[in-house]
């Protein structure tokens, strides 16, 4: 639901948006499966409390990978951020 709503109000956005996902499992894991093959982004990173979990999916979507420390300032710098707990 998250993802249509955001895909419908940045529709003309996607090509220069930077996408955090916070979280590597399942849900993280959908939503890259509908985004990816839709959309061209700037950016997208993944973070998780395990750092090899996160960089496993991250290396198998082609995305970066950034350690939990870093999230405080990766979430002010991002324009859509998708928490997927």
């Amino acid at each position: 639901m998250a993802v249509k709503l955001i895909e419908q109000q940045r529709a003309d956005q996607w090509p220069n948006s930077r996408l955090l996902i916070i979280g590597a499992g399942k849900m993280s894991t959908l939503v890259l499966d509908y985004l990816k093959p839709r959309f061209q982004m700037q950016q997208v990173t993944l973070v998780s409390r395990t750092f090899d979990k996160a960089a496993v999916v991250a290396a198998r979507y082609g995305v970066q990978v950034a350690p939990q420390k870093e999230l405080s300032k990766l979430i002010a710098s991002q324009d859509v951020v998708f928490l997927c707990g």
